[in-house]
Order: structure tokens, then C-alpha cells, then sequence
């Protein structure tokens, strides 16, 4: 296999603006180059290549990326994103060597007295397209010192390449004005034509003004941001008696594990999803819990805000889950894998629950629209707070960053149901 190349073994390259990246793989009948899949808005798609005399692109793991200049190939990293940015680099310094060959030869013609016709080059316009481009660049390389996490990229792109659909990407960047881009965010749907809430429209009012921001533009005012008010709890699913009830019997074994750990633990989806069975302990008091820690093993997973901590469990929940990890998939070292089926092998991280979940709430006859996994959540915190837990430990619970004000909109729910009884007690019936 070719080596990797690193700046101290090609310190000069330069590739031509015709260089292709590659990806040397090794496939059942031997090592091939593959095309990778690239472009250069939005750069090398990690491990996703074409097979031969194939259109649509495949994950192959393994494997070193290379440049093929002019039939000659250029080793450059096993690594995705080191390998695009040396690519990038490389190909940048080709151009620079072609602008000094010009620069050279209108010298030579200047001092031998031959005039060259000098077309006038218009400078290029920022598009909407180039800003969105160059601003995700940069966070790529956020992610790759540590300073951001892959998942929060992902929803970043998603923001805006939905922007970048609904203004057009061949718009001019200084097209977009205050009324555009408040009027955007304002109309903002859900896939099924709902409303989007206050604290969705926040987000993508957040990154898209970053983005602009990064391109010299800065068209909003202060209180423009569409913010939640403070404590509120329009966000806030909590589940009723009844409806656990019905989920929890249409349920399978396993799902209605699940459910009943994110209800009893108030955990994430990812920290459930990415839980050893040696996370579910007992301690030498008596108590049980659940570990979430990072699994660097696991595509270098770590906790939101990277918050590990120990999440108290009822006692009796504590042993359901050593006794279902004894019956479920024994051999896996995880606590909720996926079930081997279609000749799979499963033991992988489960990226399904929340079609599960909403699966279940439909056989149950209600409104599937109605459920996802945070409510679990929700329900546990608003929960805990009515009976009696004290705030800080709810937060110790929930893993929520210092200085977070979330808790507020749980203890705002958590109280609406005992207002009305206060409320009565002021002015009783005469």
C-alpha cells in the first residue's frame, strides 16, 4: 500500500487545476483507485467513493486518499478531511505557479518592447452559495482542533443548504436584505406544514446571521433574533399516564426498555443509544446508575457539551436493565444495539428509535405526530420537579451546561398544573 504523505515528505508539490482526488481501497479482487466523492463547495465526502462503472456513491472504509495530476498520483492522508485540505493547498499552489510563469513572461515582454492587450477582469460577486461554502470550510477546520463537534456541523449544513434553497444560491450575497431574511425565518414550516416553534426559528436565525456576519455582512438589528421568552415552556411534552400506558403496551421487549429508561433516567437519545451494560452499576451505597461517559471507540463519541456524570435510577429499574442485558444480545458489549436481521449482525449503534417510538404510538392509536424521544425527557424533569427534587440535582440529572436556563421552562411546567388550584384558592366561589 502507498504511504501517507504529510508536508514534510511533498513539501513542493503542486497539482494543476485538472487533479482529481482519489481513494486507494482495498476491495475483494485487490487495491483500487476510486473516485472520491467530492466537490468544491462542500468538499470530500468522508469515505464515500464510486465503484466501477457505478453513478451513485459508496462507503468504503480504509484505505488512503490520493491525487491523480496528469496520470501521475500523489499520496496524501487516510484521513477525509486532512486529505481535502492538503488537496486544496497543493492545487492552490499549482495556480500560484502558473500566475508566475504569466507574471515572468509579461516581464520579458515588457522589456523587449512588446505590448500585450490587457482585458479588463471583473472581480468575481460573493453569492449566496460561495458565502455558505466558505463559511462551513471553516468550521470544518473548528472540528478537525477540537474546538466543535461533527453532529453540530451536520445540523449547521442542514440550516443552510435549506437557506441557500429558498433565496438561491446564484443570488448575490449583498442581495439579501433585513425584510428577506427576517421574512424566511418567519415563514418557516415543519416537513408536514406545521408551525416551526420559537426556539427552531432561533437557531436558524443564529447561523444564518453568523454566516453573513463571516462574509462582511451584517443586515439585522438588535431584536431581530425570534427568542423563546425566557422560561417558557410552549417547547415542553409531557407525557400523561394514559398515554405511557398504551405505548408501553404495544410496545416490543426491547422498545419498551428503551422508553422506560429515557422516561426513569431523563437521558438523551445519543447517551442511550452509545450506553455499555457495564454503564448500569450499582454503587457501594446501594444506589443505582448510569454511567454516560465518552466512547472514543465509538466514532470518538462524547456526551453533549461533553458533560459525563452519573444519573441516578430507581433501584428496581437498575435491575430490569442488568437482567434484559443478560437476555438481550449477551454477546454485545451494549446496553440497546441494533437486532441482527436482512443478514446484517447488528450489535450497532441504533440510529431508528425515534420511528420506533412513533411506530408504537400509532399502533396505540394516537397521533404519532404527537411523540418523540425528548418528551421522555421532558416528562422525567417536570417529574422529578413535582416531586419534590431539588433543582440543582435536576440539572446534575439532565447533564445541562453551567449557566443553562433551561431547567426554567421544566419548573414552569411542572407548576401550571398546581396555578389553577392557587388561583381558585384567591377568589373561592361566594
Amino acid at each position: 500500500m502507498i504511504p501517507m504523505a504529510t508536508q514534510s515528505t511533498v513539501p513542493n508539490l503542486t497539482l494543476s487545476q485538472n487533479a482529481r482526488l482519489y481513494k486507494y481501497v482495498r476491495l475483494p479482487k485487490g487495491w483500487k483507485y476510486l473516485r472520491a466523492d467530492y466537490s468544491d463547495s462542500f468538499g470530500v465526502k468522508p469515505h464515500s467513493v464510486f465503484l466501477p462503472k457505478t453513478k451513485n456513491p459508496t462507503i468504503v472504509e480504509g484505505g488512503n486518499y490520493v491525487a491523480n495530476d496528469g496520470g501521475k498520483w500523489h499520496p496524501l492522508s487516510p484521513d477525509p478531511n486532512e486529505a481535502w485540505m492538503l488537496f486544496k493547498l497543493y492545487r492552490n499552489e499549482g495556480r500560484k505557479s502558473q500566475l508566475e510563469v504569466k507574471s515572468q513572461q509579461l516581464r520579458q515582454q515588457l522589456a523587449t518592447g512588446q505590448k500585450e492587450v490587457v482585458k479588463e477582469v471583473k472581480p468575481k460577486v460573493l453569492t449566496v452559495g460561495d458565502a455558505i461554502a466558505n463559511f462551513l470550510k471553516s468550521y470544518r477546520l473548528k472540528i478537525l482542533s477540537g474546538g466543535r463537534k461533527p453532529r453540530t456541523y451536520d445540523a449547521i449544513e442542514d440550516i443552510l443548504v435549506a437557506f441557500k434553497a429558498a433565496i438561491g444560491a446564484e443570488t448575490p450575497l449583498a442581495a439579501v436584505t433585513r425584510e428577506s431574511g427576517l421574512t424566511y425565518i418567519a415563514t418557516l414550516k415543519k416537513r408536514n406544514g406545521d408551525e416551526t416553534t420559537k426556539t427552531t426559528k432561533e437557531n436558524h436565525f443564529i447561523y444564518i446571521q453568523k454566516m453573513l456576519r463571516a462574509s462582511g455582512v451584517n443586515v439585522f438589528e438588535e431584536g431581530d433574533c425570534p427568542k423563546a421568552p425566557s422560561g417558557s415552556s410552549e417547547d415542553i411534552r409531557v407525557y400523561s399516564d394514559e398515554e405511557l400506558k398504551k405505548v408501553f403496551a404495544v410496545a416490543s421487549d426491547y422498545h419498551r426498555m428503551c422508553w422506560k429508561t429515557l422516561l426513569m433516567s431523563g437521558v438523551r437519545e445519543e447517551e442511550l443509544t452509545h450506553l455499555y451494560k457495564r454503564d448500569v452499576r450499582m454503587n457501594d451505597d446501594g444506589s443505582w446508575i448510569i454511567r454516560v461517559e465518552g466512547k472514543p471507540e465509538l466514532s470518538d463519541w462524547t456526551p453533549k457539551t461533553h458533560e459525563e456524570r452519573n444519573v441516578n435510577i430507581p433501584a428496581y429499574h437498575g435491575r430490569e436493565l442488568v437482567e434484559f442485558s443478560k437476555q438481550y444480545m449477551p454477546n454485545s458489549p451494549m446496553l440497546f444495539p441494533t437486532m441482527p436481521r436482512h443478514g446484517s449482525t447488528g450489535g450497532k449503534v441504533n440510529g431508528r428509535l425515534l420511528d420506533a417510538l412513533k411506530r408504537d404510538a400509532k399502533r396505540a392509536g394516537m397521533n404519532s405526530e404527537d411523540f418523540w424521544l425528548h418528551g421522555f425527557r421532558s416528562t422525567y424533569a417536570t417529574r422529578a420537579i413535582r416531586a419534590g427534587m431539588d433543582i440543582a440535582d435536576v440539572r446534575a440529572q439532565l447533564g445541562h451546561a453551567p449557566g443553562s436556563n433551561t431547567i426554567w421552562k421544566y419548573v414552569q411546567a411542572a407548576r401550571s398544573g398546581k396555578r389553577q388550584a392557587a388561583v381558585e384558592l384567591v377568589f373561592p366561589e361566594f
